[in-house]
Order: structure tokens, then sequence, then C-alpha cells
């Protein structure tokens, strides 16, 4: 009859209605219980449309930054685009035991976010490769460092020409002149860092000292420091005019790679098997005015595999140390929004 078919067609519709209902991809992936937690629970609870639930959820995660609270499509949304999933690192963790993670800037910012970024993907040590500050002082830079956890006993860093006459970050670092060797204390890494705004020529009593580190080195990876880049596409700064004097020390004695400054942008160039990058470029310049880069080559035979003018960056160097015959380098570009500028490895 038909009330028992009105019956029936209610109970498809009831079916039908659960099934749809339980097909929303609604996940909780919560850290830890809070009170932004616990309304998000009272309103599904209590919610009337998944309208309501977007809504709150959308509320709680742009106001508080939690973890993605809610995986949804638009149309079960009602239209509503959810905010982005917050991302503490855009390359991942990575595990401590096998290797450890360098984060590489130029050219930065009081408190810029670069900092933030390296903070937020568990770098360990902390390089910077000139220009700290252009305005404010020397004092504030380091204590907007130091919030996050940088100090000397994880940073080291090269005198830009910006930094005056780098008696700040020498002292700051604990050093007596301003170009230094700096390693872990496992010695598995070995930082050198060149001040090109003093004399530091073939045969300079500069060259002769971080010659005699280097060759003297047996960490693991070696890595070189320096503002004014030895190797650089055609951009606003040329060269510094001492690849010739340098690049033979580096290759006889295994430097893995020389992170530079100065261009405000981002480069990679792979010569005798070294790395020398450019960047990555801090925040003093924001990405609509970086250094243009006219050109790849460098006008000494060599041409940047990767380059970039648009973003503001970080470099990343994650580089194994659990396996002394390994080896191995992966690097990565990271511009400050999240996005993989370039990857490479050895």
């Amino acid at each position: 009859n038909s009330f028992s078919m009105k019956l029936a067609i209610l109970f498809l519709v009831a079916i039908i209605g659960i099934a749809l209902i339980s097909s929303v991809p609604l996940t909780h992936t919560f850290a830890k219980i809070s009170k932004e937690h616990k309304a998000i629970d009272k309103a599904i609870s209590n919610t009337a449309s998944w309208k309501s639930i977007c809504d709150v959820g959308i509320s709680v995660a742009a106001n508080k930054s939690l973890d993605r609270v809610f995986h949804k499509d638009n149309n079960r949304c009602n239209g509503i685009t959810p905010p982005p999933q917050p991302t503490s690192c855009p390359i991942g963790d990575f595990n401590h035991t096998k290797f450890v993670r360098v984060g590489v800037t130029a050219d930065t910012k009081v408190a810029g976010k670069e900092f933030t970024l390296i903070h937020n993907c568990g770098v360990q040590i902390n390089l910077v490769a000139g220009d700290l500050w252009y305005t404010g002082t020397s004092n504030a830079w380091f204590a907007a460092v130091e919030k996050l956890g940088w100090t000397k006993g994880n940073t080291d860093i090269a005198v830009g020409n910006h930094d005056g006459d780098g008696s700040a970050i020498k002292n700051w670092l604990g050093f007596t002149s301003t170009w230094n060797q700096w390693n872990t204390p496992d010695g598995k890494v070995d930082v050198f860092a060149i001040n090109a705004n003093t004399d530091f020529k073939c045969g300079s009593t500069q060259f002769n000292k971080i010659k005699g580190w280097i060759e003297g080195s047996d960490a693991w990876y070696k890595l070189v420091i320096v503002h004014q880049p030895f190797v650089t596409g055609k951009s606003t700064h040329a060269n510094n005019g001492q690849f010739s004097c340098y690049n033979p020390l580096f290759k006889a004695n295994g430097v893995d790679v020389v992170a530079q400054g100065h261009n405000h942008n981002n480069q990679l160039f792979v010569i005798d098997n070294i790395f020398y990058t450019v960047g990555g470029v801090g925040t003093h310049d924001s990405s609509g005015s970086l250094y243009n880069i006219t050109s790849p080559s460098d006008g000494q035979g060599h041409t940047a595999i990767f380059t970039n003018d648009k973003d503001n960056a970080i470099l990343f160097l994650d580089m194994q140390i659990d396996v002394p015959t390994a080896h191995k380098i992966i690097g990565n570009f990271v511009g400050l929004n999240g996005q993989i500028l370039n990857s490479f490895q050895n």
C-alpha cells in the first residue's frame, strides 16, 4: 500500500543519508587537547549542518595556527575554502641520528621570517653568509636569533660589506679574528668563514690561515662561507676575483660546499664536485626587488645549473653522519612560502 511504500522510501533515504555522512572525510589530528579542540568537538556534536563544522574548523585553525583540523572537500563545505594545512617544515623532518641539517642564509633582516623557518625545520647548524642587518643594530639582530636558539655553539657567520668592521660578529662568536674555523663537537663538520672585505688574496695572512685550517681538517664534511662570491651568474655584483686562488685549495682538500651571498638571489653551480651556492637570500629585499640574474654564466667558464631571482629562500643541507663512507649531501632551496625551488644531491 501507499503507506508501506512511503515508509520504504523514507528508510531508503535514511540509509543513503547515513552513507553520505559517513563518507565525509572528517579527521582529527590534534597534537594535544585544548580549548580550541574542545570547541570543535562541541560543534561537531551539536551542529545542524556540515557548514557549521567547516565554519568552526576554519576559524579555529586560522586564528590559532593549529595542525590540520579537517580534511574536507569544498562541495561538502558549501564552497568554503579551508585554510592551507600548516606545515612546520616544507621538506619534512629527518633522522637526527643519521643526518645533520644545516641552514644557510645571506642578506638577512632583523627578526626576518627566514630564521623562523630555519628553527621550524630543526636546523642544527645555522650559517649566515654575511650582511646580517642593514638597519637597526647588531645587538637587535643577535637578540632576535638568540630567541630562536641560535648561539655561537650552533652558528657561524661570514662578515658582509654591511656588517661594519666585523667586530660585532667576531665578538659574538668568540673568535679573535673576522675569519674563522668553526666545527661541531664530534668533529664531523668543519666550517671556514672567509672575510672578503679585507685582504684575502693568495699569500695574505688570511689566506694562509684558511689554507692551514682546511689542509689540517679531517672532518667528514667541509663547508666554506663567504659573502662576496667566488662564483656568480651575471647580476648586480661581480665575482670577488679570487676563484683561481681558492678553488684549487678547496678541490685538493675535499671542500663540499662554498656558500656565498652579496647578490640577493639564489644560484647553484657544481664545479670540481663542489657545490658553489649563492643565497638562500634573506628578507632584506622582498621577492619583488631581488637582484636580477641576466646570465647564468659566471664569466669564468662555469654556468649555474639553477638560478632564481624571484623568491626569498633558505638553503638546507642534510648531510649523512652515521656512515663515514656515505658522504651524502641532500640540498634544497626552499622559498619562505614553503615552496621547494630546487633540490640536489651529490
